[in-house]
């Protein structure tokens, strides 16, 4: 029970974290240890998104192109070593589950 305590008071504090660096979080999300190198204004989580440890965020830019954006539904769950790589628009709908070592991206490579 202690450590559920924990694990809620630092995911709670991941939120802050991220709400900080501009993530826009709409709610409460479970965050594990994250990584968003970059672009935090264009990343958005809707309420009740999970993500395990070592989910990454990767938002780049392709002269020419629209801003990028990449949008996470509410009550998604995103298993350990999932990458997202937006370069245009990237959205995950509502109620998603990703497996453990998934990769999804936009680019046309």
């Amino acid at each position: 029970m202690i450590h559920r305590i924990i694990s809620g008071i630092v995911s709670r504090l991941r939120n802050l974290y991220w709400k900080s660096r501009g993530v826009r979080i709409r709610g409460y999300c479970r965050l594990g240890r994250i990584d968003i190198p970059r672009e935090h204004r264009a990343l958005e989580f809707e309420k009740e998104v999970a993500l395990e440890d070592g989910c990454s965020f990767i938002i780049s830019s392709v002269e020419g192109r629209s801003p990028p954006r990449l949008k996470v539904g509410a009550n998604s769950y995103f298993n350990r070593g999932v990458i997202l790589d937006a370069c245009e628009l990237l959205t995950i709908g509502q109620s998603v589950m990703i497996g453990p070592n998934s990769y999804i991206t936009d680019h046309d490579h």
